[in-house]
Order: structure tokens, then sequence, then C-alpha cells
């Protein structure tokens, strides 16, 4: 084997291995590494979930299709989403969570419930210009519809003690938490 080739090949090689480097480690492609991570992650994609994402088609401009609602403590946030299209899941910040709801016919029915009371709610609302997580003690609620995400920021106890306007819509939330834990658990 000649000088040339023997050159040739490891040139080959060089060029190669620099192209599979490159690929494997693109920074737009680096998979979130940490619960924290992996929560902000799926939490991020929630927040800007399009109708269409959802395999809704035909929806008017301000018809809630989704909400989030979030609390916990720094650390062990919770974000729990219910889609129109009856898709639910619960993120925990501390890792886990429960994706996939649809699948039950239980859950569907509690999610799209909980998005059906979120209607009245509106006109309480404020337009979201940013997605903070809550800090204890509080509840976050967005509300996503095709124009706007709505947003109202409330205290968890006097949301749970019924001493909130929003109480109802906290406790359809939470009967979406029930139906996701109770699939979860039997499975």
């Amino acid at each position: 084997m000649s000088s040339l080739t023997v050159l040739l090949i490891l040139l080959i090689i060089l060029v190669l291995s620099a192209l599979i480097w490159r690929l494997a480690y693109r920074p737009s492609q680096r998979v979130a590494t940490s619960p924290v991570e992996s929560y902000l992650s799926l939490r991020n994609r929630a927040l800007h979930l399009r109708p269409d994402d959802l395999g809704l088609e035909r929806i008017g401009p301000d018809t809630p299709y989704a909400v989030l609602m979030e609390s916990g403590e720094p650390g062990a946030e919770f974000t729990l989403f219910a889609g129109l299209s009856g898709d639910a899941s619960l993120y925990l910040a501390a890792g886990g969570g429960v994706i996939g709801g649809i699948d039950y016919e239980s859950v569907r029915d509690a999610a799209r419930r909980f998005v059906a009371a979120v209607e009245p709610y509106l006109s309480w609302m404020a337009k979201a210009d940013s997605f903070p997580l809550p800090t204890e003690g509080r509840t976050h609620f967005y509300v996503l519809t095709p124009g706007v995400v709505y947003t109202i920021e409330e205290n968890e106890n006097d949301l749970g003690e019924n001493e909130s306007p929003f109480s109802p819509l906290f406790y359809a939330g939470h009967e979406v938490f029930t139906r996701l834990r109770e699939v979860a658990e039997g499975d």
C-alpha cells in the first residue's frame, strides 16, 4: 500500500470522525439532563401548544383549548395540563409525572370538563406576557386560546377552602389530577 493511499484513508477517517462528533454534540440537540430541565421543557412545550397540536381544527378565536394549573414550592413544582381534546398530563419538577391521560375515558372526561369550566373566568384573568413558576402557597392558572394566553394567580389555601371565586376551577383541576392518579396506580 502506498503512502498516498494510507494518507487518503487517514484523511477520510478524520473527516468522518469530525462529522460524527459534530452531529452527536450539536448544542441545539442537547437532551435535558436533570428532572428540573425535563420538567421545564415539558412545561414550556405545553404553554406553547397550538390547537392543531391537539388535533383541534375549528375552534373560535376566544375559545379555551387548554388549561395549565401549577402549584408547589421551589424545586417541587407541578404542572397539570388539560386539553379540550381530552389529553391530560402531570409534570413534576422533582422528576416523573403522568403523560398520556387521553388514553383513558375518565381522564378525557375530566380534562374536557376542566377546560370547559374556564370560560366564565376569562374576563377576570390577565393576558400572560411571561410564565413564571408559582411561588410557595400560590397556584397559577394559564388558559390557552388561539389568540391569547390568560393567567390568574391565587392563594392555594383560599382556593382549597372555597374562599376564592376560582375555587370551582381549582376543584375541576384536582378532578383531573385524581383521575390521572387513579389510572397511574392501576397500571
